[in-house]
């Protein structure tokens, strides 16, 4: 979670526009550490939830 947060937050703008990019980058930062088909996946989903939270704590 800890190396995850900084991508959605950095790219909170993405949401929801461009949910594919942002899945990309959340994927490609996740890889080096949780590659596996399950991890990455799972880290997509909830880098993307985090980019919306973060878009509604901060308008």
């Amino acid at each position: 979670m800890m190396r995850l947060a900084p991508v959605p937050i950095a790219y909170s703008h993405y949401y929801p526009d461009r949910i594919a990019d942002l899945t990309l980058l959340l994927t490609e930062s996740s890889r080096p550490t949780h590659g596996s088909d399950q991890c990455l996946p799972a880290c997509a989903c909830f880098g993307i939830m985090l980019a919306a939270l973060w878009l509604r704590a901060n308008p």
